[in-house]
C-alpha cells in the first residue's frame, strides 16, 4: 500500500495453509500366536516407536494384533485402513502387515494418499 503496509494473504503464509486431514502416524505390530504375544509383540511395537522417533515422526497410535498374516479379516488392521486421518502406517517387516499381496496394499495406499513404511526391508 502507499502507507508502506504490506498485506500478505493467509494462503501465502505456510502455517496458515490448510492442513491435510491426514495427520496420524500409526505403528502396526502383529504376531501370529498368543505364545508370541508376551515376547515379541511388545518389543516389536517398541522398536517401531523408536524407529518413528528417529525419523522425527510423532506416533499417534500403536496397534497390536495377534492373528495370522494370511487372515484378511483382522479387525484392528481394518480399523487402521479405514481411518481417513491416518497418514502413515509403520511396520517392522512387510509380512507384519500381510503375508501375501503387500504390493496391492501399497498401490491402494498411494491412491488413497497415505504411506506404508517398512522399517526393515532386508526380509522381503
Amino acid at each position: 500500500m502507499d502507507t508502506g503496509t504490506i498485506i500478505v494473504p493467509d494462503e501465502a503464509i505456510p502455517s496458515m495453509k490448510p492442513v491435510s486431514n491426514r495427520i496420524k502416524t500409526v505403528v502396526y505390530a502383529r504376531v501370529s500366536s498368543n505364545e508370541q504375544r508376551k515376547t515379541n509383540l511388545e518389543t516389536q511395537a517398541e522398536r517401531m516407536v523408536h524407529f518413528c522417533e528417529a525419523n522425527g515422526w510423532v506416533v499417534d497410535r500403536i496397534v497390536k494384533e495377534v492373528g495370522s498374516g494370511l487372515h484378511d479379516e483382522r479387525k484392528k488392521l481394518m480399523s487402521v485402513l479405514n481411518d481417513k486421518t491416518v497418514a502413515r502406517i509403520v511396520v517392522e517387516h512387510r509380512d507384519r502387515l500381510t503375508r501375501f499381496g503387500f504390493n496391492y496394499l501399497q498401490v491402494m495406499a498411494d491412491m488413497l494418499g497415505f504411506e506404508i513404511i517398512v522399517a526393515n526391508k532386508s526380509i522381503e
